[in-house]
């Protein structure tokens, strides 16, 4: 059955440009690549009413913890959205907290970007 779903998930991500992140399941995670010259709000078309639950992870870390979807009075999401957000509008915004919380931790030189030579393995393999 896990196979099952793995095969399925790879052929589906390859069709459409997705990536599939999974540690284990049930947890999978859909990462879709957008590209700057395509509007990528179609990413989210019809998935309003897909999930049974949403969180905001992040560096491994639950930033809010799964709350029920859609949005109810007594979700910890209440009191950061409307019960009318798309989730589209929550993942938009929690993708701009991470991107201000890494610009953060960037100026703090607690996080660096880009490639880091001394972590990076080569391997050179010659053919005679």
């Amino acid at each position: 059955m896990r196979d099952d779903l793995l095969k399925f998930l790879k052929h589906d991500s390859e069709t459409r440009g997705a990536t599939i992140l999974c540690e284990s399941l049930p947890t999978i995670a859909v990462v879709t690549h957008a590209y700057i010259d395509i509007d990528a709000t179609h990413i989210f078309d019809g998935l309003n009413n897909f999930p049974t639950h949403v969180a905001h992870m992040r560096l491994g870390s639950f930033v809010t913890p799964p709350s029920a979807w859609p949005i109810v009075p007594t979700s910890t999401l209440a009191t950061q959205f409307s019960a009318s957000t798309t989730l589209y509008n929550v993942a938009l915004q929690w993708l701009k907290e991470d991107r201000d919380h890494r610009r953060d931790l960037e100026i703090q030189g607690m996080k660096r970007r880009g490639a880091r030579r001394d972590e990076v393995c080569l391997i050179s393999i010659s053919f005679d």
